[in-house]
């Protein structure tokens, strides 16, 4: 594009992510932080708050500087989160090409003409650093994400990673472990109309495990609690930590299944007599009620 012309935040996008266009990322960068340096302040910011611990960028663009470096696991946590929280700005990722002042361009991935049905994501090379992919491909609804780095060649780098997603798709399968909605566990209330409240996934949780695998999963559900009234349905309160031996393989939210109100004052008292081991004062209390008044 010509010096200090108008171009579509859109079509730099599909320029950045698309083409690997330098000059459309440059301009973006400076379009959300106002220089390319401030726009790399807010990347390792929001790399730290993924938790890509192996990273740390330099630019937008991602050319060669000493300070620059990132892992394959960070690339793909990092392409995992784009997919699950843009699907309305993923497809630009398989978008063809495009044609800009009269050239033709078309997209820089070719792992989307590979018929392992790739929708994504980016490819890349850098001076002393190789050949690099970052990929993802659905099959029979399951969807692989896989990252090469380093290769020797543009064939070298597509034959491993059609190596890697051909392994992946044969060898695991995703398991349904809890459906959306289900009540895995329950949270203390204090002073609510009710003690407690159900905790649940937003959406079906499902891991991805070797097929035909033994290994015992153990499901770990924290919070801080108890927690006070009144509590709202759908409140994002608490987090499940999945692990299989030592290793953690999921993290997923839980929120309330249920409103509790704000307790009578007879509820909020015994609340306010503290917890017991098994049962709340408060429920305790209700059950000394429930005798007296047989």
């Amino acid at each position: 594009a010509a010096v200090k012309s108008n171009v579509r935040v859109g079509d730099l996008l599909i320029g950045a992510l698309a083409i690997s266009g330098n000059d459309a990322a440059i301009a973006l960068a400076e379009g959300v932080a106002g220089t390319e340096g401030e726009f790399t302040v807010k990347m390792n910011a929001k790399a730290e708050e993924l938790g890509l611990t192996g990273s740390s960028f330099r630019n937008s663009t991602g050319f060669a500087d000493p300070g620059q470096v990132t892992t394959a696991r960070d690339m793909a946590q990092l392409s995992r989160y784009i997919i699950r929280t843009f699907p309305n700005l993923y497809p630009i990722f398989a978008t063809p090409g495009i044609e800009w002042s009269k050239i033709k361009q078309r997209n820089r991935n070719p792992l989307l003409d590979a018929g392992v049905g790739a929708d994504g994501l980016h490819a890349s090379w850098v001076k002393d650093a190789g050949y690099h992919l970052v990929g993802s491909a659905v099959q029979n609804n399951q969807r692989l994400i896989a990252v090469v780095m380093g290769a020797s060649s543009e064939k070298v780098r597509l034959e491993e990673m059609r190596r890697l997603l051909d392994w992946g798709f044969h060898s695991f399968e995703h398991r349904p472990l809890f459906a959306a909605d289900a009540e895995l566990a329950r949270a203390a209330v204090f002073g609510g109309e009710t003690g407690s409240v159900g905790l649940a996934a937003r959406e079906p949780i499902t891991l991805l495990m070797p097929r035909n695998s033994q290994d015992k999963l153990v499901a770990r559900i924290t919070y801080h609690g108890p927690l006070r009234a009144p509590v709202v349905k759908g409140t994002e309160v608490a987090q499940m930590e999945i692990t299989r031996g030592q290793l953690k393989v999921l993290d997923v939210p839980l929120v309330t299944t249920a409103d509790v109100p704000v307790g009578t004052m007879w509820q909020r008292a015994f609340d306010g007599a503290g917890v017991l081991v098994g049962d709340t004062a408060r429920d305790l209390g209700a059950k000394l009620l429930a005798k007296i008044q047989k």
